[in-house]
């Protein structure tokens, strides 16, 4: 995982040279258009679904986890990395609208479509589809489910059993019922939570100037071992980076793009541009509070694994009202994500349906039946064993989907020029 984190860094780097940096232009670009061709879903609102499907343990767990066993200088190159690879997002989604289709009233999409159409490769578009399902069924999801039950045992002395029963009831109820109800859901979670969150964070952090200085200085001094240069730990910490922002905002992986081709957009690039925001809003906004709002208790991270390091900081600022505000956070962003996971898998498992003649009720039904395993991998597994499944997961959609970007790469100056 190291090798092919240090790759896609790599990658990132020449493509957003390539293409003048994008990422510059993305504010003037996305505060000045919301535009749909015929009213449909807007870029605005398949963002906040990608927003939820990424705002979740990637933000909260990822960046904890990451904290311990790295250090602060993983902050450093979370950021740098997701600034890089902006460009795959940018590159990725305005794709998804160039080949997305209409299938039954709603647009679907993502990378399979344009695996397969712009490549005109279906044997590689359905192993990239195949790879998705599986992702984001029993690789992906089992995090968000560990971090809702391991919150439910640490707050509420809730045992994982229970929480998996609820979490299954739950998922029966609201995520087997259509597209259009986790637009809603989305719309109505992930603005409250977010801005509730940055707020707290923010407040927290201004009555903490004093700290600012130092633990910014920390997060670069370490981020670059400026103190006792180490090459090995310079390798290291920056691998971590990568791997904890790769998976916090799943840029160049080819998942969100499926949630954005359901925006009727009125130019493709459109959609390119609100989600490279999304990735600022994910990784460099969201990640990086949580860090400086970790590292200004500035606690003993060998005592700590994940959530309990959460509940910790939280516990010191607010005293025993923290335990549960955290614990919000913790499940509201881990369900969220869940909801997105569960859309992108759903959209591949229609693909394989429609394109390899396989009954639709039948791969509903075994898309359903691995959802379900990986909400009871979740609960039976540790937050570390759980990662180990995302790097998975990250090496095999993201080896083939960048490949296909840099593929198709005149098609997107194309769009990019006009």
């Amino acid at each position: 995982m190291t090798i092919f984190a240090y790759v896609f860094f790599g990658i990132a780097i020449i493509l957003s040279f390539v293409y003048r940096f994008p990422q510059f232009k993305m504010f003037k670009y996305v505060f000045s258009k919301n535009e749909t061709k015929s009213g449909g879903t807007s870029p605005y609102q398949t963002l906040l679904v990608s927003l939820g499907a990424n705002i979740g343990t990637g933000n909260l767990v990822g960046v904890t986890t990451g904290i311990v066993i790295g250090g602060p200088g993983v902050i450093f190159w979370m950021i740098i990395y997701a600034f890089f690879s902006m460009i795959f997002s940018f590159l990725e989604n305005t794709l998804s609208q160039i080949y997305k289709e209409k299938i039954e009233g709603e647009f679907r999409g993502g990378a399979c479509y344009y695996i397969r159409k712009g490549l005109n490769s279906p044997y590689l578009a359905f192993i990239f589809a195949f790879y998705l399902l599986i992702t984001n069924t029993v690789l992906f999801p089992p995090i968000q489910t560990n971090t809702i039950s391991e919150t439910g045992r640490l707050v509420y002395n809730i045992s994982p059993l229970i929480t998996g029963i609820i979490l299954i009831v739950v998922v029966f109820i609201l995520l087997f019922n259509g597209t259009k109800l986790i637009i809603r859901t989305a719309e109505k979670i992930v603005p409250l939570m977010s801005v509730t969150y940055v707020l707290i964070i923010l407040v927290v952090i201004f009555f903490n100037m004093n700290q600012i200085p130092s633990v910014l200085s920390i997060i670069v001094s370490e981020g670059l071992t400026l103190k006792a240069f180490n090459a090995s730990v310079l390798a290291q910490t920056m691998a971590l980076g990568i791997r904890r922002s790769m998976f916090s905002n799943e840029a160049g992986l080819g998942t969100l793009p499926s949630i954005s081709a359901m925006a009727d957009s009125k130019k493709p690039i459109d959609q390119g541009y609100y989600q490279m925001f999304g990735v600022f809003i994910d990784t460099v906004l969201l990640c990086t509070l949580m860090g400086i709002f970790i590292l200004i208790y500035t606690p003993n991270l060998a005592d700590f694994t994940g959530s309990d390091l959460i509940i910790n900081v939280f516990e010191q600022t607010f005293g025993a009202f923290g335990s549960f505000l955290a614990s919000f956070f913790l499940i509201t962003f881990a369900f969220a994500s869940l909801c997105g996971q569960y859309y992108l898998g759903e959209s591949n498992a229609i693909y394989l349906s429609q394109n390899y003649k396989i009954k639709y009720k039948i791969m509903i039904v075994i898309y359903r039946a691995l959802f379900i395993m990986g909400i009871i991998i979740g609960i039976t597994t540790t937050t570390l064993e759980n990662f180990v499944l995302i790097d998975i997961g990250m090496i095999f959609l993201g080896s083939i989907n960048v490949f296909v970007i840099i593929y198709l790469a005149k098609l997107n100056k194309k769009y990019l020029k006009n």
